[in-house]
């Protein structure tokens, strides 16, 4: 019923999570404390109040790691990290990420270390961080083949590229593409396929092999328009011009 009324009405949830909470730091029972902390936190962000959400998932993390509960703690680190980078903060979700890791490490679970080493990836991508951000996808790539996960596979080979691509390292980024394209057909993935023949265009641009550029941009174009994808009208603008660019070269 509690939550019933937290999808309609996130203040009166509130206040009743704040005088639950009360009750709980008088009667010093921590983790009655830690729950509603959390719940209350939700209850704020519902509000969108992002910031005082965030004081409230740091309270939160601080008494989990005070009582010992992992399980909370790597819970309240996702959500620290979700929150940060939302905020337009990949560094400090990168942090959290890290901290999350290893945590996850120390109890080798390795499905949980492959996801969150693909997270802190893109962290670190969108911080320009390349090299760590190559590092955490090879590492989440291991993981991915060494627990048949084909999608994670090739997902973090793609990505892989990204990351080596923004290094400008071409050579390695291209490779990584080609995996991830090799796999994709594999798994009869056709946006997967067309993601990475539009990255290896780009790579071709850069490198200056336009013609080959042009051909990847046409291929990508043909299965974009099948499934409506929303970046068809820019594959199309850009491939319009390449030809443009290569035909004032002749």
């Amino acid at each position: 019923m509690l939550f019933l009324e937290w999808r309609h009405s996130p203040r009166v949830c509130k206040e009743w999570f704040e005088t639950v909470h009360d009750a709980a730091v008088f009667l010093k029972n921590v983790d009655s404390e830690l729950r509603i902390t959390d719940y209350l936190a939700e209850a704020v962000s519902s509000e969108g109040n992002s910031h005082r959400a965030m004081e409230l998932f740091e309270d939160a993390l601080e008494l989990a790691e005070k009582v010992g509960q992992d399980v909370m703690v790597v819970k309240l680190l996702d959500k620290l990290a979700r929150y940060q980078s939302g905020l337009g903060n990949p560094r400090q979700a990168a942090e959290y990420h890290e901290q999350s890791l290893e945590i996850y490490e120390k109890a080798k679970d390795t499905i949980r270390i492959c996801e969150i080493s693909t997270d802190l990836s893109h962290a670190y991508l969108k911080t320009k961080n390349a090299t760590n951000s190559i590092d955490h996808f090879l590492k989440a790539l291991e993981l991915s083949k060494a627990n048949e996960l084909k999608e994670g596979e090739t997902e973090n080979l793609h990505n892989a590229g990204v990351a080596c691509a923004m290094a400008g390292d071409f050579e390695r980024a291209s490779k990584y593409y080609n995996r991830s394209l090799s796999l994709d057909r594999e798994l009869k993935r056709p946006v997967g396929e067309a993601n990475n023949l539009w990255k290896t265009s780009l790579v071709m641009e850069k490198t200056g092999d336009m013609r080959n550029a042009i051909k990847n941009a046409e291929s990508v174009m043909k299965i974009y328009k099948k499934f409506n994808h929303p970046n068809t009208r820019v594959i199309a603008g850009q491939l319009q011009t390449w030809k443009g660019s290569v035909a004032r070269t002749k």
